[in-house]
């Protein structure tokens, strides 16, 4: 593992694409429109052997054309051109180049061997560093560098989210794209031929931008140094990973011992490739999550920037059923119901029928109106004895669950009580209702889930 020029990869003064063309919907050309209109404060210099301008830009003919060195080369070009284009562009003085074109050299053929390590010997002589190829590519919001293709761009915040497959980094910035979530780094690094996981964690560890990093891992090629990385990482801050890779895994395990007439071998009773990279993230002290909605979930909690005082948690719900369900989550999970005090207790007894069981969870029965959702939010929030609401909604014809939603709202306001309101699916104008940078809002189609100190 090596961070050797990942400070010029992620923070370049200046950038050469290559590959840019004017095809609609083609790679080349969101790649140039992406890179001119992110935002970047350094000059772009297009190299192209034929058009005269990209995206109205002056156009370069080739790498001893261009009149200063590019910190960053940014490729989009058919895999067979771009060893001897490294070899120019390090012998140039270029130190960072990241390969977006789509072309998979995964498959383990000569051919393809060959060609992987004629880019590493190419970029390795001159310390250039390769993210890629067959990626998406990767943005720093706060330097205005948007070296992708993806189809938004992230907005500036202290979240790293990493990713090897490029559909997984579009639906993470699609998902925070609509509740405002920033990034310091989103990258998806594609086959890692030369940056990796565990280079990019190295990095991100000592990132002053970077408060919590996010890992999609499909498959780690070197897992020694990976963890070794993953501690140093986990020591200053929150990595949350999801085992990516663990789902084909799975697939692969049912495919061979799940069908009829299937017959045990030793070799069923190993441990799942699934089950060794969980106890092995855990043991590094990274934190699995099982599913890719559960990171979708871990971003938005990270993305209100609150850290909790502890695992006391009250339940406000407008049911007694699922209050219950998830009063019993919240212990399953490690945390405790907070005991609310003989103030907020005589607080809600006046809000409440009379008929509540003055206890947490709270029950604020199905015909809540706004009125006794603000009247009960606000004295548990302002209760010592607790850390953290989850509030939860269920949709009713006898309640009013956008009203609700403001109402919870704005009861949190100044609050230094951290709020967790779920359910809210009844109307989409709803959610922007409920959101703000301190409020994590989620819909709930499955259980709550664990909130960590």
């Amino acid at each position: 593992m090596s961070v050797l020029n990942l400070e010029t990869l992620l923070r370049p003064r200046t950038v050469a694409l290559f590959g840019a063309d004017r095809a609609p919907r083609s790679i080349g050309r969101v790649l140039a429109e992406n890179l001119f209109k992110g935002g970047f404060d350094g000059p772009v210099m297009p190299v192209h052997a034929k058009e005269p301008a990209v995206q109205g830009v002056l156009a370069y003919r080739s790498v001893a054309d261009l009149p200063i060195t590019a910190d960053l080369a940014v490729i989009a070009l058919p895999l067979p051109e771009i060893p001897p284009l490294l070899a120019e562009l390090g012998a140039r003085g270029t130190r960072a180049a990241v390969i977006v074109s789509h072309d998979s050299i995964a498959a383990e053929t000569a051919e393809v061997a060959a060609l992987e390590q004629a880019m590493l010997t190419a970029a390795r002589p001159h310390g250039l560093r390769v993210v890629g190829p067959a990626c998406l590519g990767l943005m720093v919001p706060s330097q205005g560098l948007n070296a992708s293709y993806a189809h938004i761009c992230a907005t500036d915040g202290d979240l790293a989210f990493i990713s090897q497959s490029g559909s997984l980094m579009t639906l993470m910035l699609d998902w925070a794209g609509a509740r405002g979530v920033g990034f310091s780094v989103v990258a998806a690094l594609g086959d890692m031929i030369d940056v990796d996981l565990g280079d990019m964690l190295d990095y991100l560890a000592f990132d002053v931008g970077t408060r919590a990093v996010l890992l999609c891992v499909d498959h780690i090629g070197d897992p020694r140094t990976f963890l070794s990385a993953a501690r140093a990482a986990a020591r200053l801050k929150q990595v949350i990973v999801f085992d990516a890779g663990g789902i084909k895994d799975q697939a692969l395990a049912h495919a061979r011992f799940g069908g009829a007439g299937a017959v045990s071998t030793p070799d069923d009773f190993r441990p799942s490739r699934s089950e060794v990279y969980d106890a092995a993230f855990r043991r590094a002290g990274l934190l699995p999550v099982p599913s890719l909605a559960d990171l979708v979930a871990a971003a938005g909690a990270l993305g209100t920037g609150i850290r909790l005082g502890g695992d006391r948690l009250a339940v406000i719900a407008n049911g007694r059923g699922i209050a219950e369900v998830a009063g019993e989550v919240v212990l399953e999970e490690g945390g405790r119901l907070a005991q609310l005090s003989d103030e907020t207790l005589a607080a809600l007894d006046q809000v409440l029928p009379a008929t509540w069981e003055r206890r947490n969870p709270v029950n604020l029965f199905a015909d809540a109106t706004a009125a006794r959702w603000q009247g009960a939010v606000g004295p548990v929030l302002a209760d010592p004895g607790v850390d953290a609401v989850v509030a939860i909604n269920t949709p009713t014809a006898v309640g009013d669950t956008l009203e609700a939603a403001r109402a919870v709202a704005e009861q949190h306001v100044g609050k230094r009580t951290p709020s967790q309101p779920s359910g809210w699916r009844k109307a989409r104008s709803t959610r922007p209702g409920v959101c703000s940078p301190s409020i994590g809002s989620r819909c709930m189609t499955g259980p709550a889930k664990r909130l960590k100190p």
